[in-house]
């Protein structure tokens, strides 16, 4: 699945225990994700100030994902997005 955050387009995957992992390469998303996850856990800045609309995009359909927020993980080298639901916006079937 491909998530936009911010005008920008990551790719990530759900591992084995249902979690999506969005791997990070670049020292620039780190920090854009550890920003993000500080103000989410504080409750200083809502995501809405923070971060638009996260959309997806699937094989089969598009939309948008709620109530998201990231964990990263203590390598750095990934993120766990979490999100509440979503809402389909356009259906390819």
């Amino acid at each position: 699945m491909k998530v936009k955050i911010n005008e920008k387009w990551f790719e990530g995957r759900y591992n084995d225990e249902r979690k999506f992992i969005i791997p990070l390469s670049e020292e620039q998303d780190v920090i854009f994700f550890y920003k993000w996850q500080k103000k989410s856990n504080h409750g200083q800045i809502p995501k809405s100030d923070y971060v638009k609309d996260v959309e997806y995009k699937t094989i089969c359909e598009s939309g948008t994902l709620n109530n998201c927020y990231p964990t990263l993980n203590l390598n750095e080298d990934g993120v766990w997005l979490k999100f509440d639901s979503y809402k389909i916006i356009e259906s390819y079937e």
